[in-house]
């Protein structure tokens, strides 16, 4: 079994993710402005240089990569968020898997991807599994 879930992940220096958001309606699973105090790691209580947000494309479950529904708006997001100064735009895959992770892409996302001049990037997990005594391994 394989699940995935993918992220648009955007930064700049000048980027406003709310700027962003206000324009094209964006819902964020996290967001920080350029300048705001950071609350944990190396920007813990410091100002954080550059805006960054990411966007949750899929929710991870099976199949939900390959729905163009999911892809659809993807040139206008990145087209608006690229306006609000995200100069490093990125998708990110978490894939999670039991037994072999093997992955295909449908050439129209690679395509896409190209088009929109998106690095992918793609970390796999594998799933715990439960053996008969309930133990993970």
């Amino acid at each position: 079994m394989i699940e995935v879930a993918a992220y648009l992940i955007m930064s700049g220096e000048s980027f406003s993710p709310s700027a962003a958001a206000d324009e094209h309606g964006l819902t964020y699973a996290h967001q920080n402005e350029p300048g705001e105090i950071g609350v944990r790691g190396r920007y813990k209580n410091k100002p954080i240089p550059d805006g960054h947000a990411r966007v949750v494309l899929t929710n991870g479950q099976a199949n939900t990569i390959d729905n163009n529904d999911v892809w659809a708006p993807l040139a206008h997001t990145v087209e608006v968020c690229r306006r609000h100064g995200a100069s490093d735009v990125s998708v990110h895959l978490d894939v999670k898997y039991t037994d072999q992770c093997n992955i295909e892409l449908e050439p129209i996302l690679v395509k896409l991807l190209g088009s929109l001049g998106l690095p992918l990037t793609i970390t796999c997990y594998e799933l715990a599994t439960l053996d008969a005594r309930g133990d993970r391994h």
